[in-house]
């Protein structure tokens, strides 16, 4: 019994420490498009080079990639919670 009760606590905390990194990419999402539209208004300028367009789309990119796997991993964190406590959600038979 308290090797469960171990179990779901960890798996909670976990949960709750994929909540906290989750909010970071979210920030730098809402950033990076305007620095991409501004890195592209400043080539067009001739203010800025094209690898600084590129560095910008890379760097917006990155930043989508690390928001789908900080949600991919709160998914992953909450089907340990439902597993620790047995309960498999609503897909169980």
């Amino acid at each position: 019994m308290l090797d469960a009760l171990e179990e779901v606590e960890a798996a909670m905390q976990e949960y709750e420490a994929q909540r906290r990194r989750q909010a970071a990419p979210f920030v730098a999402e809402e950033r990076n498009p305007e620095a991409y539209e501004q890195s592209q208004a400043l080539y067009r300028g001739d203010l800025a080079t094209f690898l600084d367009v590129l560095d910008s789309q890379r760097a917006w990119i990155v930043t989508q990639q690390n928001e789908t796997v900080a949600r991919r991993d709160l998914a992953l964190a909450l089907a340990e919670v439902y597993g620790a406590v047995g309960c498999l959600g609503p897909w169980q038979e």
